[in-house]
């Protein structure tokens, strides 16, 4: 069909089943009813967010969300399964065939033997095999990567641990003799072997009997720096991951951008004017930030923070006390939460790259989420301790919507307190310490474990709630030197919860687990560590470690993940997390990730 001739569709279609416009909401009768491309639904209202926007209100729970776009999301998916990355594994080891549009792509010749046929072997003796559905041919094993002279393999595993250990470029170029040029070709093989390792191996947990998880999910952004004197905004990119409490096993770390896609080439599309036209959700780009959109965006958050700044101003006015500038921090931030909008990557001092696309957040949470369940959906138990995020909590709920239904599911939002001091937290702790000992000596309970939850339980029955708001919140009286000040919300249907599952719920949720790899992430990755702000910057920042690339951000931290999970040893029981999930039976030699 011509694009001049598209129709605007008041809800998108499903799109290789998915469909994401959805109630998030599971307490709620319409959870996981899809809204209908008619304005005969009688359990949605659609309504417009400014030009390019719409939004769906639920006429049960009366929430409210925006349209997205199912194609979009289906295509961030495809983009988390790196066929890119996996040709060039697949070619370079010839055990399959290695074109991406073949129906034998990643099929290999031991499993699937009569999908090739023996077309003879090579002056070494090596066999070669013909696809017999695009009659490709490829050298079974013939290592030649690992046995070219100029690659100096020898260096690899010594640079991969530099890498992973708070090395610069320049640095590790003194340390290895290495040129950049080749330092770099080196990550780009590092990604792509990392990549078709944890592939290979996280598909195991499929086939895997899973009986409870206990999951922390966040994101974390990260800054680039400017290639341009004359335009000094930053690119910010984001992150999601998330992680295991048990095991400690990290999932996910998906960058929300695409080095891929050549956003000059949209802008030049001739029927790009056309496109910008239609509401964000219908178009054939509906995952990919714009520059008008972008800029526009950002002309809009100036506004609201001017407005917000206003709504601060008087709050203070009819306030008998003074605010701290956290405490105004948080009202702002609060305020610019109800708005609903999904502008996460927006930044008045943020600019898009110049290579590659950034891409809407939300659709990376979504298809971060969507994936998880295809990996984890099947374990008999599931809890999920969420960043009080609700582009997280609307991908979660609706990526595990049947776990959520069947009672098998549930999660929450966590709020803890993050301006204290160390010494402040200290005395939280020994304050919680006190109390716990009381506790004991009053007869209440036999132990600390017991103590604890006798502590908890008054929080069942008494809850928070802030204006505007529908969740309950729970305040957990048990400070913690990494948690203080915690306060835990609900999400899921608590009425399918015991009192003593729900007992448990409150003291055993924490994002601890995703936080402890993000600091890993700052003090490991040279390159990702936290930028310094200075005042003479007017919020924005530089730093000579920091990436120009920003497709460098994904790669170091899917080396991390990898070493992380496979690698490193953990000091207390010297086993590593995939261990402890069941994916390694010892630590992995890092040559055996990379050949």
């Amino acid at each position: 069909m011509p694009h001049n001739k598209i129709q605007q569709s008041r809800i998108p279609s499903t799109s290789f089943g998915i469909n994401v416009n959805r109630c998030p909401n599971p307490r709620c009768d319409n959870f996981d009813i899809e809204a209908l491309n008619s304005k005969d639904d009688d359990n949605y209202k659609i309504s417009s967010i400014g030009k390019n926007a719409s939004a769906l209100k639920c006429l049960k729970c009366g929430r409210h969300f925006t349209v997205k776009s199912n194609k979009a999301v289906h295509e961030e998916l495809e983009r988390f399964n790196s066929y890119q990355q996996m040709s060039t594994i697949y070619r370079q080891d010839g055990k399959c065939c290695h074109l991406v549009k073949c129906s034998n792509f990643g099929k290999f010749v031991s499993k699937h033997p009569n999908n090739y046929r023996k077309r003879g072997k090579t002056s070494k003796g090596n066999q070669r095999y013909q696809c017999l559905s695009c009659l490709i041919t490829f050298t079974f094993g013939s290592n030649k990567r690992m046995s070219h002279p100029d690659t100096k393999s020898h260096e690899n595993t010594a640079l991969f641990r530099l890498l992973v250990n708070q090395t610069s470029i320049n640095r590790a170029m003194e340390l290895t003799d290495l040129t950049p040029t080749a330092i770099y070709k080196k990550i780009d093989m590092f990604y792509e072997r990392c990549i078709s390792f944890l592939k290979e191996r996280e598909q195991q947990l499929k086939e895997m009997p899973i009986r409870f998880l206990r999951l922390s999910t966040d994101r974390q952004d990260y800054i680039v720096n400017w290639t341009h004197r004359k335009d000094k905004r930053n690119i910010v990119l984001s992150s999601i991951g998330t992680t295991d409490k048990k095991s400690r096993y990290v999932f996910g770390m998906e960058v929300n951008f695409d080095p891929s896609i050549d956003i000059n080439n949209i802008v030049n599309e001739p029927f790009y004017e056309e496109q910008e036209k239609l509401k964000i959700f219908n178009r054939d780009h509906a995952r990919i930030w714009t520059p008008r959109d972008f800029n526009k965006a950002i002309e809009d958050k100036n506004k609201h923070i001017q407005s917000t700044s206003s709504l601060v101003d008087e709050y203070l006015k009819l306030s008998s006390y003074s605010l701290t500038d956290a405490g105004k921090s948080y009202i702002r931030s609060s305020l610019e939460a109800e708005t609903g909008q999904d502008a996460y990557d927006i930044s008045k001092n943020a600019s898009l790259p110049t290579n590659g696309v950034q891409i809407h957040s939300e659709y990376t949470m979504f298809a971060h989420f969507i994936y998880l369940e295809s990996l984890i959906g099947h374990a008999q138990k599931i809890r999920f301790y969420l960043d009080q995020d609700n582009g997280i909590n609307r991908a979660c709920n609706l990526a595990f919507s049947q776990q959520v239904l069947s009672g098998k599911l549930h999660s929450c939002f966590i709020k803890i307190d993050k301006a204290s001091t160390v010494d402040e937290r200290r005395t939280k702790v020994a304050i919680t310490d006190k109390a716990i000992k009381q506790v004991i000596s009053d007869g209440e309970a036999i132990n600390e474990h017991e103590a604890k939850r006798y502590l908890v339980r008054q929080s069942i029955k008494n809850y928070y709630s802030f204006k505007g708001k529908q969740d309950k919140w729970h305040f957990v009286p048990i400070h913690k030197i990494f948690e203080v000040d915690k306060y835990i919300a609900i999400i899921t249907d608590s009425t399918k919860m015991s009192e003593d599952d729900i007992l448990s719920f409150l003291l055993d949720s924490s994002l601890h687990p995703i936080d402890n790899f993000f600091q890993m992430v700052r003090r490991r990755i040279s390159a990702l560590e936290r930028p310094i702000h200075s005042q003479s910057n007017v919020g924005r920042t530089w730093t000579g470690k920091a990436p120009y690339n920003p497709a460098m951000i994904h790669k170091l931290l899917v080396m991390l993940k990898t070493y992380y999970n496979y690698c490193l040893v953990d000091k207390k029981d010297g086993i590593t997390p995939a261990q402890r999930l069941g994916l390694a039976k010892g630590p992995v030699e890092i040559r055996k990730i990379l050949y």
